[in-house]
């Protein structure tokens, strides 16, 4: 199981805002895995030192709704105002983490 850490990442992507967390892999890892299934790579990413859901080891979510309905399903009375204005730039380990995962596209 991977290491428990307060992290939820928020990826833009051209078509989506997706969220990422360690659930039993780790946020890099889940974001990399996600790039390289969907081919695509984000061109934002930030951070918030808030906890991922907690429940069914869910991967990632859209951002709204559907990571909503996710966080109304752990059933901690927490929504998205939890997140808001809680996310932040990568700082410079965070980065070097995530860029060892995201595949490199030709």
């Amino acid at each position: 199981m991977a290491k428990q850490v307060k992290k939820t990442l928020r990826a833009y992507f051209d078509d989506a805002v997706m969220v990422f967390g360690t659930s039993y892999r780790t946020w890099d890892d889940q974001l990399g895995e996600y790039s390289r299934r969907f081919k695509k790579i984000p061109h934002t990413v930030e951070m918030a030192d808030v906890a991922w859901v907690g429940f069914g080891g869910l991967k990632w979510a859209e951002w709204g709704q559907a990571f909503e309905k996710e966080l109304a399903d752990e059933g901690e009375g927490r929504t998205l105002a939890n997140f808001e204005g809680k996310f932040r730039p990568l700082n410079k380990s965070e980065l070097k983490i995530l860029l060892r995962e995201l595949p490199r596209f030709e």
